[in-house]
């Protein structure tokens, strides 16, 4: 893998919980709630949720690796870059899902802190229901763009990097937004 993958590989890593983060504040603003952001957490004032606010940060994530999927087929030339795109956005996801179902076997409380537990609670389902939903959707999402990449060797560097990057940074902001909670 060349040097320009590899530097693709950590900066999308570092930038897209920051993508998550703003979609987040977007959201909040469309739903007239005021907010602010940090690297990894968004805060409400007053500690309101909005319909939009909560939902927009995971769905910036799935479409990001979706679209990034499609756009490959399109521009050959670059499709390892928008491979690295779409596997970053949905592989730390994934990683965010999995560590926090994780924690919550030693503090329930921790699922309703995260996006899928608080989409969860707004629709009054189980709080763990999305997070596994979510789980499955982007394994899915992951078979999908493993199934076209044709190069094995590259597709093996690019998903050992990607996990190892979003998984340090998954849990490094998992870590720090329960610090603060």
């Amino acid at each position: 893998m060349n040097r320009k993958n590899k530097i693709l590989i950590f900066v999308f890593a570092i930038l897209i919980p920051l993508f998550h983060e703003s979609a987040h504040w977007l959201g909040y603003y469309i739903d007239g709630i005021s907010a602010t952001f940090k690297y990894g957490i968004t805060y409400t004032y007053g500690g309101k949720k909005g319909f939009y606010g909560v939902l927009f940060g995971p769905l910036l994530n799935f479409f990001l690796s979706v679209i990034a999927f499609f756009i490959s087929y399109i521009d050959k030339q670059n499709r390892t870059y928008w491979y690295i795109i779409s596997l970053t956005s949905s592989i730390s996801r994934f990683f965010n899902c999995v560590l926090i179902l994780f924690m919550s076997l030693f503090n329930k409380n921790v699922i309703l802190l995260n996006d899928e537990g608080k989409i969860s609670e707004l629709f009054r389902l189980p709080s763990y229901s999305l997070y596994i939903v979510s789980i499955i959707v982007y394994i899915l999402l992951f078979a999908i763009i493993c199934i076209h990449i044709e190069d094995n060797k590259l597709f093996k560097e690019i998903t050992f990097r990607i996990f190892i990057y979003t998984f340090f940074i998954s849990l490094i902001i998992i870590c720090y937004q329960f610090l603060l909670a």
